[in-house]
């Protein structure tokens, strides 16, 4: 289930932020280190297995920033998300770029977003059915946006170092730094999402990345920051897990189609022939 969902929503955040858009996903409970207490594990198995509690939870909140740009296009976004696993797993992002808000619902390899964006026509349905495969070809991206699957890349460090404790949001965590090379990170990503991961990888020019992670007590992670060669940096925080989340899916009398409704769009702007020339 988690990879599944992560390569259907592996581009869904650089498409948010240049067009004004996996997650992991478990069940049966988080929290603790599964294989043991935590100071028994050097940093490479403890960031390990961060991210194995992490596959485990039930439900999450988290907020992330995130700030750059790549071929001139501004990606500055900030969202925050909700996640969870019942009735089935169900992620929220409500995010904020180039000062236009968007609120887009995920499960399966299904997402819809709310359809009140500029030129859509008066009185259309209130959410629209988007193709993430379509998406994640088009606007590509390297799964930065997504809190689990960025966690999920964390697998890839071979490189971890303590860097003694600190405090996030009230909690008490130990951060750890290092770096994984970006092609060995795709190879914790789905097949289907590497591709387009892959392409704006080698678009910005970017080999290896760069990444701290905040770990509490019980193993979870409550901070991940990546820079991805100063082309794009993220901040992600994890404010709570396995606490009671409710992410309501519209009925589909709510639900239109994107492409249909953008042919529509389309079908009503004059060609260079409709124009009357004087």
């Amino acid at each position: 289930m988690h990879k599944k969902i992560s390569a259907a929503l592996a581009g869904t955040g650089i498409v948010l932020a240049t067009s004004g858009c996996g997650l992991l996903f478990g069940g049966g409970g988080g929290g603790g280190a599964a294989g043991g207490p935590l100071s028994d594990l050097n940093p490479v198995d403890l960031v390990a297995e961060a991210v194995n509690n992490t596959e485990q939870v039930d439900s999450y909140t988290a907020t992330m920033e995130m700030s750059g740009s790549m071929s001139g296009t501004s990606l500055d976004m900030t969202s925050d998300i909700e996640y969870t696993a019942s009735p089935e797993p169900t992620v929220k992002m409500e995010s904020t770029t180039q000062g236009t808000t968007s609120t887009i619902l995920m499960r399966g390899s299904e997402m819809v977003m709310q359809s009140d964006m500029p030129g859509a026509p008066p009185g259309g349905p209130e959410w629209l059915r988007m193709d993430l495969g379509q998406m994640g070809e088009q606007g590509g991206n390297a799964g930065a946006q997504d809190p689990l699957a960025e966690v999920e890349k964390l697998l890839a460090a071979q490189d971890v170092q303590e860097e003694g404790s600190a405090d996030v949001n009230g909690t008490e965590t130990t951060r750890y730094s290092g770096t994984y090379s970006t092609e060995e990170a795709l190879q914790e990503l789905d097949p289907e999402a590497q591709d387009a991961a892959r392409q704006v990888y080698d678009q910005a020019g970017v080999s290896e990345v760069s990444f701290e992670v905040f770990v509490d007590g019980d193993g979870m992670p409550r901070r991940v920051t990546t820079d991805a060669g100063g082309t794009v940096t993220s901040t992600i925080d994890f404010t709570s897990f396995n606490e009671p989340v409710t992410v309501e899916w519209p009925s589909e009398d709510q639900i239109g189609d994107f492409d249909s409704m953008m042919d529509d769009m389309m079908g009503d702007m004059p060609t260079t022939g409709d124009v009357p020339s004087y």
